[in-house]
């Protein structure tokens, strides 16, 4: 088990690239003591949970990652949809991934191309929240999945693509429509995501085949992939540092 120090705030330094739940900056770090969450590292990356397990990302548990944030880093993207006559050529704007997520995206995406020959492309990675209030997210959901209790499987209220960990794939017999699910599970590129694509930290949601998420640590998430795992401790004197560890033993 590898305890890392995360998640606390500072009201004096706030940082605009993130925002909690509220929509309000997540703060930057500062020495003082604090709020520590504990990981498995082997979680991040599937071993021992097997190779086909969700393991969710929540804005609960991160935040929203801002609109112009340099946190987000653009990723292959279909540029059109499929509509009722077949595939129609659009300008869809070119979608972002968390820097903390996209090498592993890449990674994957070349694994893909040698094994299936796919050229592995989304339609939609980070994306802002969508939600005036719960009124009418749940008046959406009535519309169109015909129940709340329906769509809340499509459609959530905080979606994981808010924290740019997510993204939902265009390619392969792969798309966001819960019209072809038992099709698309059936296709070779699902069919090789399920038993791959945890070896590049990347989960699905399983009532979503063309849906998978990366889970990472807060400090990756609100600091960016150069903070690494203890990305909270850098740039943290050796005094505070002392202080912190004599904390943790304490405790």
């Amino acid at each position: 088990m590898t305890t890392y120090i995360t998640g606390y705030r500072d009201p004096f330094w706030s940082d605009p690239r993130v925002s909690d739940t509220f929509g309000r900056p997540i703060q930057r770090l500062k020495p003082r003591p604090p709020f520590v969450r504990t990981w498995q590292a082997s979680s991040l990356r599937g071993e021992g949970f097997g190779s086909y397990a969700e393991k969710r990302v929540r804005v609960g548990d991160y935040g929203r990652v801002q609109r112009t944030s340099d946190l987000l880093t653009k990723i292959p993207t279909v540029k059109g949809f499929v509509g009722k006559k077949g595939w129609v050529p659009c300008c869809r704007p070119t979608a972002k991934l968390h820097t903390g997520a996209v090498d592993d995206f890449r990674n994957m995406a070349a694994a893909i191309k040698k094994d299936l020959g796919i050229d592995l492309k989304v339609t939609t990675g980070w994306r802002p929240h969508r939600w005036r209030d719960r009124a009418q997210y749940e008046a959406y959901l009535k519309k169109r999945f015909g129940s709340v209790k329906k769509g809340k499987k499509y459609l959530a209220f905080n979606s994981p693509h808010e924290t740019g960990l997510a993204f939902d794939i265009g390619v392969g017999g792969l798309w966001p429509t819960s019209k072809t699910i038992a099709k698309q599970r059936k296709t070779k590129l699902h069919k090789w995501l399920v038993k791959n694509a945890w070896r590049f930290g990347w989960r699905p949601y399983k009532a979503e085949p063309w849906h998978w998420e990366h889970p990472v640590t807060y400090n990756v998430w609100a600091n960016g992939p150069g903070a690494g795992p203890g990305g909270a401790l850098v740039g943290v004197g050796l005094a505070s540092l002392a202080a912190w560890l004599l904390l943790l033993r304490k405790g």
